[in-house]
């Protein structure tokens, strides 16, 4: 066993060859002809879920229209035909939904929160921390700052964020 390939990845040594997943030249040919195409698989599922749903569409009228005729019973055995023609439709457009669905809708990734260093995380109250901060500077209010000249003499640290410098 130690001297097969794969035991010799698991080594760390290395065979030459492709890399385990690298493509080759036949299947990027290949890709190649599908984008070419213009029809890719996400394209062909999609129109195959998109036909079958509208099929059993179509059947579900049918049916409507025939529930009327129960009593004979020629209607009742075209009725139980078309009904499953309208479950195999059905079910033939959900397997294509399903096949579909990784290329619409991204997976969702189970993810945990934790605190700091892994710990529990900890929930703050974020408007008692701010109607805290409030209380603070209205018994502490900072004191305004001076404004300052610089050396063209303009004005700078205003508080307003603007510098004023004189025109020229």
């Amino acid at each position: 066993m130690a001297g097969t390939p794969e035991a010799a990845r698991r080594i760390g040594k290395l065979y030459g060859g492709r890399k385990p997943g690298a493509t080759s030249v036949l299947t990027r040919q290949k890709a190649h002809e599908i984008s070419r195409s213009g029809k890719s698989p996400m394209d062909v599922m999609m129109n195959n879920m998109l036909f079958w749903f509208e099929h059993a569409q179509q059947l579900g009228e049918q049916l409507q229209l025939l529930v009327v005729q129960v009593d004979d019973p020629d209607a009742r055995a075209a009725a139980f035909n078309l009904v499953k023609n309208f479950l195999a439709s059905r079910e033939n457009a959900q397997k294509c939904a399903v096949e579909l669905a990784p290329y619409v809708h991204p997976k969702l990734a189970a993810i945990e929160v934790t605190g700091p260093e892994g710990g529990p995380l900890e929930v703050l109250n974020v408007r008692n921390r701010i109607a805290q901060r409030i209380a603070r500077l209205a018994a502490d209010p900072p004191a305004p700052e001076a404004p300052s000249v610089d050396d063209a003499g303009g004005v700078v640290g205003s508080g307003s964020g603007l510098q004023e410098t004189p025109a020229e």
